[in-house]
C-alpha cells in the first residue's frame, strides 16, 4: 500500500501540531527513548524544560514548521538523548532524538550540569508525505 498525503493536508497537519505545542514544553530527557510518545515519562529523567512561545513557532509551506529559538537552564545533571514536545498541560505530541552532530535536535553538547544554559536555535518538523 502506498498512501500519499496531499500538500494542503500536510500543511494542516503541521498547523495542528504547532497549535498544540503553543505555550507548551520542549523537554530534554536523559536515558533511553521510549517506543512511542504515549509512553509515560519519568520526571526524574527530564534534565531541562524549555517553554515554547507562540512567537517561536513558524509554519512554512509543504507541511514544515520550525520552533525556536528557545532557552532555559538545566534543572539537573544528565546526558540528554531525546526530547518530547508537549502541550501546555503536558500531553505528549512527539518525541525525537538529540545529538551533537546528528539527531532531530542538535545541541552543542549533550552532557549537561544543573544550571547550564541550554539554547535551542531551532527544530524543524516535517509532516510525513505517506500516511
Amino acid at each position: 500500500m502506498s498512501v500519499r498525503v496531499a500538500a494542503e493536508a500536510r500543511q494542516e497537519q503541521m498547523k495542528a501540531v504547532v497549535r498544540s505545542a503553543a505555550s507548551g514544553w520542549l523537554l530534554l530527557v536523559a536515558g533511553a527513548r521510549p517506543a512511542d510518545p504515549d509512553a509515560l515519562l519519568d520526571p526524574e529523567r527530564t534534565v531541562a524544560r524549555l517553554s515554547v512561545s507562540i512567537n517561536a513557532i513558524n509554519v512554512q509551506a509543504g507541511g514544515v514548521a520550525t520552533i525556536g529559538p528557545l532557552e532555559a537552564r538545566a534543572e539537573r545533571p544528565g546526558v540528554v538523548k531525546w526530547f518530547r514536545l508537549t502541550t501546555p498541560v503536558w500531553l505528549p505530541i512527539l518525541d525525537g532524538d538529540i545529538g551533537v552532530s546528528a539527531g532531530d535536535l542538535r545541541l552543542t553538547r549533550v552532557d549537561l550540569l544543573a544550571g547550564d544554559l541550554v539554547q535551542v536555535e531551532s527544530i524543524t518538523l516535517t509532516a510525513p508525505v505517506a500516511a
